[in-house]
């Protein structure tokens, strides 16, 4: 997970809010496929962080 850039994990952040939010407010329209969607994104992103700022080990 070292090799995404910086933008990308950017832009999953972005996405990951947005299907929180939509989730969340809109669930009776939309069902809980984007609440629970966004929390996989977020949980992706918060592991792609911290794979970069841990420290390569050589």
């Amino acid at each position: 997970m070292r090799g995404i850039p910086v933008l990308m994990i950017l832009a999953l952040a972005i996405l990951s809010a947005l299907l929180i939010s939509v989730g969340w407010w809109k669930h009776d329209e939309a069902g809980y496929l984007p609440f629970i969607l966004g929390i996989i994104w977020a949980l992706f992103t918060l592991g792609t962080v911290a794979g970069r700022l841990r420290p390569a080990s050589r």
